[in-house]
């Protein structure tokens, strides 16, 4: 958000989690702009999916012991949750192998690993569907 971004959502399950992001909202003045939800991203997609929300940018970042990414980036784009040209960015273990695209849509951009056992990949929604 203090980067341009007009609003945010976070979703976390954990309670501590979202205190801390409630607090560093509230620090910058960003809680007019912002959603918060203390539950499973798998309630809140549909919820954001009948509220007609899309996202521009995704970051996503699941305990590295329950990984469901290939499920929640395919609800991503099976709810229409992506704006045309949305960035996905995953955060998983580097043994995690995840395909190179997602319904020949979302398309793998780069992949990067970094502290030992750490990986990213970022996905680029192609423009049009």
């Amino acid at each position: 958000m203090s980067r341009g971004a007009d609003r945010a959502v976070f979703v976390d399950k954990a309670s501590a989690a979202c205190s801390v992001i409630r607090e560093n909202l509230s620090r910058c003045r960003y809680e007019e702009r912002s959603d918060i939800f203390r539950q499973d991203v798998a309630r809140v997609f549909p919820l954001l999916a009948r509220q007609n929300r899309r996202f521009d940018y995704v970051f996503i970042d699941p305990p590295y012991a329950r990984q469901h990414l290939t499920a929640d980036i395919e609800a991503l784009l099976n709810m229409d949750l992506l704006s045309d040209g949305a960035i996905v960015v995953a955060e998983h273990e580097d043994t995690v192998e995840l395909p190179e695209n997602f319904e020949d849509r979302l398309l793998k951009w780069k992949y990067h690993t970094y502290h030992g056992k750490t990986a990213v990949s970022i996905y680029v929604l192609k423009t049009g569907k």
